[in-house]
C-alpha cells in the first residue's frame, strides 16, 4: 500500500505543534522540512527537536534543504527521527551517508525536477531510497513541475532496489497521475493542511492511495 505522509513546512513552533496535533489521531508519522535561504532562498522553522515539547509519540522524516556538514548529523541521533533526506549538491554526500549509517538512519537523496537521475547511480548501493521532488526546494504550496513525473517513472524503472517517494505539488487533481507510477510513499503538505478539514483530506488521500 502506498503510504501518505503529511508534510510540515512552517514558520513557527505553534504551527509545527498544531499540524502534529491536528492529525495525531490518524497518523504518528510526519515529514519535516528544514529549508535554509542560502540553499533555496527560503527559511523555514527548523527546530525539529521541539518535537520533544509535544507530548505525543511521533516519528519523523527530516528533509534537509541545506548545505549540511556530515558531523552535524550526530545532532539528529534521536529515536523519533527515522529517515534523513539530503540533496546531492551538498559538498560531501559520501560523508553524509557514512554518518547517517553510523547513527542508524534511513538515508535518502532528494531529486529536484531538473536533475538527472543518472547522477545518483553511484550512490544507489549505499542509500535506502530516493525522494522525487515535484517542486523546487523551498516553501510549501508550489505548483507541480511536470518534469518530476518523468523522474518518478525512471526512478521506479531504474532503481528497483530502492524505496521511491514523491514530494511536492500533490493535489486531488494530479494524484492519479502520480499513483500510476506506484511510489512507495507520497508526501503531502498544503493540500492537506490548507484545506478546511485536514483530517478529511488526509483520509481522502489515504483511501485513494490504498486502492492502487
Amino acid at each position: 500500500m502506498i503510504k501518505i505522509i503529511p508534510a510540515i513546512n512552517v514558520q513557527s513552533f505553534e504551527e509545527f505543534k498544531q499540524r502534529i496535533i491536528s492529525l495525531i489521531d490518524l497518523t504518528n508519522y510526519f515529514h519535516f522540512d528544514i529549508a535554509k535561504e542560502a540553499f533555496c532562498g527560503y527559511n523555514s522553522y527548523d527546530d525539529v527537536f521541539d518535537i520533544e515539547r509535544i507530548d505525543r509519540d511521533v516519528k519523523l522524516d527530516v528533509h534537509l534543504m541545506d548545505y549540511v556538514l556530515p558531523l552535524s548529523l550526530f545532532n539528529f541521533n534521536k529515536s523519533y527521527i527515522k529517515r534523513l533526506i539530503f540533496h546531492l549538491k551538498v559538498s560531501n554526500p559520501e560523508g553524509l551517508i557514512k554518518v547517517g549509517r553510523k547513527i542508524k538512519k534511513e538515508i535518502f537523496f532528494a531529486i529536484e525536477p531538473q536533475e538527472n537521475l543518472q547522477s545518483f547511480r553511484n550512490y544507489a548501493n549505499w542509500i535506502d531510497g530516493l525522494l522525487i521532488m515535484g517542486v523546487s526546494p523551498g516553501r510549501s504550496g508550489q505548483k507541480l513541475d511536470e518534469r518530476s513525473l518523468d523522474n518518478l517513472r525512471k526512478a521506479k524503472k531504474d532503481f528497483k532496489n530502492l524505496k521511491i517517494g514523491f514530494d511536492g505539488g500533490v493535489k486531488k487533481e494530479n494524484l492519479q497521475e502520480i499513483l500510476k507510477y506506484k511510489p512507495d510513499f507520497i508526501v503531502i503538505g498544503s493540500a492537506i493542511y490548507l484545506s478546511q478539514d485536514p483530517k478529511s483530506e488526509y483520509l481522502y488521500f489515504k483511501k485513494i492511495s490504498s486502492m492502487v
